[in-house]
């Protein structure tokens, strides 16, 4: 079975991971639930009383997401990552940098 990564036991830019719930198929392992996850399962969440190792979805008893989810797409272009909210660079807004964190910190700092 594959082993809980990084992305399973933390939040990736401090809000978002995957959910770490182990999944079967024909009663041996077949992964993870990998739905996003905005946090660890809530004791009094009653939804679901299963094996969470970190992360947990709305549907294994995480928290809900935010109100507003905005989706980026994160890319190469040459040397430095680009953050880009919308479709294309001429209609959406773009930040870089040289590292992931530091095109969205950017893309943060131009969106209105």
């Amino acid at each position: 079975m594959a082993r809980c990564g990084k992305h399973h036991k933390e939040l990736l830019l401090g809000f978002v991971g995957r959910c770490s719930v182990p999944m079967w198929q024909g009663g041996l392992p077949g992964g993870f639930c990998d739905a996003l996850a905005f946090g660890r399962s809530e004791k009094d969440q009653r939804r679901y009383e299963g094996y969470v190792p970190g992360l947990a979805c709305h549907g294994h008893g995480g928290p809900k997401p935010p109100i507003k989810t905005i989706s980026i797409t994160l890319s190469l272009d040459g040397d430095q990552y680009c953050a880009l909210y919308g479709e294309d660079l001429q209609v959406g807004q773009a930040g870089f940098g040289d590292t992931p964190k530091q095109a969205i910190n950017e893309l943060i700092k131009a969106m209105p």
